[in-house]
């Protein structure tokens, strides 16, 4: 609690238009007394609620909370692993928030579902990925050395944004 504090701080001392929080009790709860105490230190930053959110007991009564404590916006994926899956709750809680939060859909939204996320879910901003894989140009490789704890993990190519990606989706979003 005190680095998210720390690190609150910081964004605001830095000029930043706002931070992520998120903290729910052990039984699944929006931590109201933290989330309040972050808000308060954060204020007049921007506030988004992140994906704690999609493990949340009931996204009705944790939205309303969140309405009631004063965030701006839900990252939320619909309580499934990615947004696509999550389309019914998405739309239930667009509709309900009626303007009230907003409600952002994310994880695993790219240039291929957008269009499809965005006409069932009516949301007013999503959080987008336009990511690609990029090659290394190393040509000498070491394919059985890790340099990490994460055995997938690909030491030979990297992630990078896509300009294209994110063109096909603003494109989504004007027709």
């Amino acid at each position: 609690l005190e680095i998210m504090k720390k690190d609150i701080r910081i964004a605001k001392s830095l000029g930043a238009d706002g931070v992520v929080i998120g903290m729910l009790t052990r039984d699944g709860k929006i931590d109201v007394e933290i989330c309040k105490s972050l808000i308060n230190l954060a204020r007049p930053m921007s506030i988004t609620f992140h994906r704690a959110f999609d493990l949340c007991d009931n996204p009705f009564e944790g939205m309303e909370t969140l309405i009631n404590l004063g965030v701006d916006r839900i990252l939320t994926s619909g309580q499934k692993n990615k947004a696509e899956d999550g389309l019914t709750l998405l739309s239930e809680l667009v509709k309900i928030a009626d303007n009230r939060i907003i409600i952002m859909p994310g994880s695993g939204i790219n240039e291929t579902n957008f269009p499809k996320i965005m006409n069932h879910c009516k949301a007013k901003e999503y959080h987008v990925s336009c990511r690609t894989e990029i090659e290394s140009k190393m040509i000498f490789r070491r394919e059985d050395v890790k340099m990490g704890s994460f055995p997938n993990y690909n030491e030979y190519t990297h992630k990078q944004n896509d300009l294209l990606k994110l063109k096909s989706i603003i494109h989504a979003i004007n027709h």
